[in-house]
């Protein structure tokens, strides 16, 4: 089974317990630039692209982990976006010399605070996952 295959089937196996169901999920393999994974949303049409690196992955990864990060993001997605939103809104409130700077500064902020955030409810949602049977448990290392 090739790693779209299983991204794949782990993203069917955990669809309806998040309550994605109704959601369109496309997986694709593609070269990255700064990431093993992303996605890019639509989340007024239910429509998600999942984009794995297989060439970043590294011996070992867990690819639960990595889909379920990826799919949390689309519980994130709309605080995020009005983040970056009112980033921008203040940056162009500031005098022009420093209106760039701030913004490169207020966006970095967000994007770190949100994949703080995505990070963590993703590794709720896969301790959940993973005691209710939805996923199996990685073997343990030893």
């Amino acid at each position: 089974m090739t790693i779209l295959e299983t991204v794949s089937e782990i993203v069917d196996k955990i669809r309806e317990p998040l309550g994605l169901d109704r959601w369109q999920i496309q997986t694709v393999s593609e070269p990255l630039e700064d990431a093993r994974a992303c996605c890019i949303a639509q989340p007024e049409y239910l429509d998600v692209v999942i984009k794995i690196d297989p060439d970043k992955l590294q011996t070992g990864d867990d690819l639960q982990e990595l889909v379920v990060h990826e799919v949390t993001h689309l519980r994130t997605w709309e605080i995020h976006t009005l983040a970056e939103e009112l980033a921008n809104a203040l940056a162009e409130s500031t005098p022009e010399t420093h209106r760039e700077p701030l913004r490169k500064l207020l966006l970095e902020k967000v994007r770190q605070a949100g994949e703080r955030a995505t990070t963590d409810v993703g590794h709720d949602y896969l301790r959940l996952l993973r005691r209710a049977g939805v996923l199996d448990s990685p073997p343990l290392e030893g």
